[in-house]
């Protein structure tokens, strides 16, 4: 499972937001930090975990000030556009595959969508206490999605095992009887957001590629320079062997002489 680096830049970006100090942060992580700052990019789960388990670490609970913050810190690359276009919530949360691919690769398969009068809930994608942290943040992150378009902020209550999302059918706008998007025909704005989308998931599915060919390659390499190992030290035994069967024929030479 990949997390998308919009998750890491989201905490550079809040980081830099507040004036907090982020040399130390660089110091510690083993991950380049163009990939972390770069949201078309994905970054393993685990490297995904231990980033933000140092963040947690040098500076305090942040993950879901970070998460909320997300519409005001621009770190979502084409996304931040994407969403600000849009006008229902609804439109979102009602098609969670697509919110949560948004986060997660590859897509994953929604199991067991309901819909209540006043909310959704479907499986999870992955259990919560597995990446806690990175959970932690997408929840927070799609709690702040209504909030692009002039909503308030939503409740989203997830279990290990299941994801339940709060809809309010009557939210008042931020913004008036017309949000930001409302300017445009719904026609023109779904076809430019589904361009966008579009857009947007090539690139992400080309910078993932490119991850996975580079893990293929790292994992090559650690195989080669196994290989060189254990050949350097096959070689090495070799010779020791020689070099005590040599020892050994001039003992045995020494003695006979002695005799």
């Amino acid at each position: 499972m990949l997390f998308s680096s919009k998750i890491s830049n989201s905490f550079f970006a809040y980081l830099e937001r507040n004036q907090l100090e982020t040399q130390a942060l660089e110091s510690l992580i083993e991950v380049p930090e163009e990939f972390l700052r770069n949201p078309s990019s994905w970054l393993e789960a685990g490297r995904m975990e231990a980033f933000l388990f140092l963040c947690v670490k040098q500076y305090g609970d942040i993950i879901e000030a970070v998460g909320h913050s997300s519409h005001q810190l621009r770190a979502w690359g084409v996304l931040d556009g994407v969403l600000r276009m849009m006008t229902n919530p609804q439109d979102l949360f009602l098609q969670p595959e697509r919110i949560l691919s948004y986060f997660l690769s590859p897509q994953p398969q929604v199991r067991n969508f309901r819909k209540e009068r006043d909310s959704v809930s479907f499986d999870s994608p992955f259990p919560r206490n597995q990446y806690p942290l990175t959970a932690q943040y997408i929840l927070a992150a799609l709690e702040s999605l209504p909030v692009y378009m002039g909503r308030p902020q939503t409740s989203i209550k997830w279990t290990d095992k299941c994801i339940e999302v709060s809809l309010i059918e009557n939210q008042t706008t931020l913004f008036g009887e017309e949000g930001p998007g409302h300017q445009y025909k719904p026609e023109f704005l779904q076809s430019l957001v589904g361009s966008l989308e579009k857009s947007q998931k090539e690139l992400e599915e080309r910078n993932r590629e490119l991850i996975e060919k580079n893990n293929e390659l790292l994992m090559a390499q650690k195989e080669l320079s196994s290989k060189f190992r254990r050949q350097i030290y096959s070689e090495k035994l070799s010779h020791l062997s020689e070099v005590a069967a040599g020892d050994f024929h001039l003992l045995q030479d020494s003695d006979m002489l002695w005799l």
